[in-house]
């Protein structure tokens, strides 16, 4: 989930995969979705047009109030981001609840990938890990990729150039602190 202000407007968009596996669904994630503006519900072409109820469901759980949008790619009408008297919208349903914020801990580590390893091995590996996010640039057994990784969906795409040699094999890997 990513937050952002745009023209004093609090936007979240939201993982659809995420809620429909309900992870990390407390917290942080609760905080954002409760002083939001407006919610956006991307990545909805990922997951089964008849789970997207229930998934909206999940979210007037937390939120009620805010719109909420569905999105592909994060593309939203920009009329939505730029509403008039935005400001006074705010404000206003700042009084009705306003919500105090906290954050719970996260920590970072590199994992390093050998070299010539097999695509399906990895992404094994990576799906075993459990995090919450990992990045990196590796050297598979059919070229040099880039993983990327948020909860159980592991992907690696093909590469146009390659990256800088130091980054080649590392592979930042981001977890909740227990």
């Amino acid at each position: 989930m990513r937050s952002w202000l745009a023209e004093d407007i609090s936007v979240v968009v939201i993982n659809a995969e995420q809620v429909l596996e309900r992870r990390d669904l407390a917290g942080t994630f609760e905080y954002q979705l409760t002083s939001a503006d407006l919610l956006v519900l991307n990545k909805v072409d990922l997951v089964p047009a008849d789970a997207l109820p229930a998934i909206e469901a999940r979210l007037r759980e937390i939120e009620p109030e805010a719109p909420l949008v569905r999105s592909v790619h994060g593309e939203v009408d920009g009329s939505l981001l730029f509403p008039p008297d935005s400001v006074e919208l705010r404000r206003q349903r700042r009084r009705r609840g306003a919500v105090a914020h906290g954050h719970e801990s996260f920590t970072s580590e590199i994992v390093a990938v050998e070299a010539g390893v097999d695509e399906t091995v990895l992404v094994a590996r990576f799906r075993a890990l459990g995090a919450l996010r990992a990045k990196g640039f590796v050297r598979t057994a059919i070229g040099i990729r880039l993983l990327q990784a948020v909860g159980g969906r592991v992907q690696l795409h093909a590469v146009a150039a390659p990256p800088d040699a130091a980054l080649l094999g590392s592979v930042v890997v981001v977890r909740r602190a227990r």
